[in-house]
């Protein structure tokens, strides 16, 4: 399974942040350096979403894969909010 942050990288940006460094070596910083003001947003309701899902103990789903294509098969953050329904 992933770890935390690798779940929500690849529900919002469809890859992993290890990914993303082999595809950019000239860029500095991380995946989420270069995110959109409505991508981090979103990936902060995820990452509150997921701290409430872990303090109820409810385990991390392996759906986060298959939320990648839900991501990206939508335009906007519409697309994307499903993509955090689907993990868990």
């Amino acid at each position: 399974m992933p770890d935390e942050a690798d779940m929500l990288n690849v529900a919002m940006f469809g890859m992993t942040a290890r990914m993303w460094r082999e595809q950019n070596p000239g860029l500095k910083g991380n995946i989420r350096d270069y995110a959109s003001i409505n991508e981090l947003i979103c990936l902060s309701n995820m990452e509150n979403l997921n701290a409430v899902f872990i303090d109820q103990g409810i385990p991390q789903g392996g759906t986060a894969y298959q939320a990648q294509s839900d991501s990206h098969s939508s335009n906007g953050n519409i697309g994307k909010m499903a993509a955090a329904n689907a993990i868990y």
